[in-house]
């Protein structure tokens, strides 16, 4: 039951929260020589995990993001570890505090790799001149998981150091670690690698080609343009659906008129990622295929023009929704309706109280509740959602 209130405690965020947690936890450390070697499977599925009160309450700091308590729990008065134990590294590596670099440098030299992953990702939060060294050093693990969150470290503290070995992993390595070396070379520039990613256009890998598309990109974008104009789609929905994510982060003329291609896919599972990247970058010129798509058969459509009219907050769209809605009664799944009242209730609460009183009898639960709460934010203490 305490570990349960701590965990609740945790989610109010508030100094007075934060210290009561934090004074309780140290009142409670176990007693005996440190550290303390705690194992469990992380793996299994347990409804009582040992410790609960030291488990939650670290996590609970985590989210409190309470760097001082947590360091005197996680800490020995001589700044040593305390705790070889899960919970503890990874509240040790959900911090982005200078603080805390002793701990996690020593947990990314740890003999278990489950250590070295969480060491390895919570350097990659800290500077470079703190965190380099060990993380270049975990490039060569010999654990995959581990290689990745290096990688991903590398990309975050942009170790242009790093460039000789991104090279060497994405050319022999795993795919999944290729990938987040394709990923570190969109925002480590390196011209020498501009040859080695046009070679890989054509990969047999979908994910491979998304993640080239992406670093030639950042790399060289005038060759990215060009090389573009004289290739066909991709023939895989997925890689075609990240290109659309990426021409959203690029804008400019040339992927408006791609996304705006896109967002009538042969596939209906691109036109989501289409429509969501034509409203990131261009708002305006987005609107009238928004509104276009929210008649559209398949309900993730709908849901994404819905989701991108509500960002807009158009009166124009009012009407355009409200169809909408009347067209996702017959969707098995919430996504579309849920967006559609999010939509009208951002546009203006008199907007949506029509729509959202019907809603309150609608088969799905999680749109009986949103329906619900939009009418009691709006002044309707008494609305209830239908049992």
């Amino acid at each position: 039951v305490r570990a349960r209130v701590i965990e609740a405690l945790g989610r109010k965020g508030t100094d007075a929260t934060e210290d009561a947690i934090g004074a309780h936890l140290l009142d409670r450390l176990p007693v005996g020589p440190t550290p303390h070697v705690w194992g469990e499977d992380i793996d299994s599925a347990s409804i009582r995990l040992p410790r609960p009160e030291l488990r939650l309450g670290l996590f609970a700091l985590s989210r409190l993001q309470s760097l001082r308590w947590s360091w005197n729990i996680l800490a020995t008065e001589e700044s040593h570890h305390r705790f070889l134990w899960w919970p503890a590294a990874w509240t040790a590596s959900s911090f982005q505090a200078e603080g805390i670099s002793p701990l996690l440098l020593h947990y990314a030299g740890s003999g278990d790799p489950y250590f070295r992953l969480l060491g390895a990702r919570g350097l990659g939060a800290l500077p470079p001149d703190q965190s380099g060294n060990a993380v270049l050093a975990l490039l060569d693990d010999p654990e995959q998981s581990v290689r990745v969150e290096a990688v991903r470290s590398v990309a975050s503290l942009r170790l242009s150091a790093a460039i000789p070995k991104l090279l060497d992993i994405w050319h022999t390595d795993a795919t999944n670690i290729q990938i987040e070396a394709l990923k570190a070379f969109s925002v480590l520039p390196d011209a020498g690698i501009v040859e080695s990613l046009i070679d890989r256009l054509h990969d047999p890998s979908p994910r491979i080609r998304a993640a080239v598309l992406r670093a030639l990109a950042f790399q060289d974008r005038e060759t990215f343009w060009f090389l573009l104009a004289g290739m066909d789609p991709d023939r895989n929905w997925m890689t075609r659906a990240d290109f659309a994510r990426l021409l959203g982060e690029l804008g400019g003329p040339r992927s408006l008129s791609l996304l705006q291609q896109m967002a009538s896919d042969r596939d209906f599972r691109v036109r989501p990622y289409a429509l969501r990247a034509l409203t990131q970058f261009d708002p305006e010129e987005a609107v009238p295929t928004l509104i276009e798509h929210l008649t559209a058969e398949d309900p993730f459509e709908r849901t994404a023009a819905a989701e991108g009219l509500g960002r807009l907050g158009l009166n124009d769209a009012i009407q355009p929704l409200v169809t909408a809605w009347d067209l996702s009664m017959k969707d098995k799944e919430p996504d579309a309706r849920l967006a559609i009242l999010s939509a009208l209730d951002a546009i203006g609460p008199e907007t949506v109280e029509p729509i959202a009183r019907r809603a309150l009898a609608d088969p799905s639960w999680p749109v009986r509740k949103r329906a619900q709460d939009i009418l009691r934010k709006s002044g309707h203490p008494d609305a209830r959602a239908a049992e």
